[in-house]
């Protein structure tokens, strides 16, 4: 009986979990857009940190470095906006 009941609990789980995948660009979109919600409500260190949960989702993505910095300019951090800066420069000259 323990072992049928665990048995399914498993599977549940692992149903559910394989339900809930989101690629990489889902995730990262998500949190750009709770970021720029924050970022225009100027909650500005709530929305850098979703503009880095953002980056780390889409690592070869300017967009989000470039949102970061930003948010950096409202924290009135300058050094970590131009860092974030020229990290968009490198990966996307045009940007």
């Amino acid at each position: 009986m323990v072992r049928r009941f665990t048995t399914i609990l498993i599977m549940s789980l692992l149903f559910l979990v394989s339900c809930s995948r989101e690629t990489p660009r889902q995730k990262a979109d998500r949190h750009l857009d709770r970021g720029r919600k924050a970022l225009a409500a100027r909650q500005y260190s709530q929305a850098a940190l979703q503009f880095r949960i953002a980056a780390r989702h889409v690592p070869k993505d300017a967009e989000p470095l470039y949102q970061l910095a930003l948010a950096h300019l409202g924290l009135r951090e300058g050094d970590a906006a131009i860092t974030a800066l020229h990290a968009v420069l490198r990966m996307d000259p045009k940007h």
